[in-house]
């Protein structure tokens, strides 16, 4: 069921050497009561099985919500992701297939 929005802000991290696999991304969630931003690095690796497609996961090692507004003002915590990217239309179209695990810290 569709509870929101995601919003991404994704370019080559330069945390690591070329070539671009691991992308700093900036996520909004808009959510009912307010928005989370997440700030992760993100790994993107071609799918071996699939031409065209992507593996893409983030497990960031602290907290990497950086902000939150309405009912969740104030709050912390991680978000994780899992998933399997379309590239083949890309740079004009790209279809996400991705799992978001949104973990609040407790107040």
């Amino acid at each position: 069921e569709r509870i929101g929005t995601a919003h991404d802000d994704v370019f080559c991290s330069t945390a690591t050497p070329p070539p671009c696999q691991v992308f700093d991304a900036v996520t909004t969630f808009r959510l009912p009561g307010g928005d989370i931003t997440n700030h992760a690095q993100v790994s993107v690796v071609p799918d071996p099985q699939r031409p065209g497609h992507f593996l893409v996961a983030a497990r960031p090692e602290g907290k990497s919500i950086v902000s939150a507004t309405g009912i969740y003002a104030g709050r912390t915590g991680t978000v994780r992701l899992s998933g399997h990217d379309d590239g083949r239309a890309y740079p004009n179209e790209l279809t996400v297939d991705d799992l978001w695990v949104i973990e609040l810290d407790p107040r």
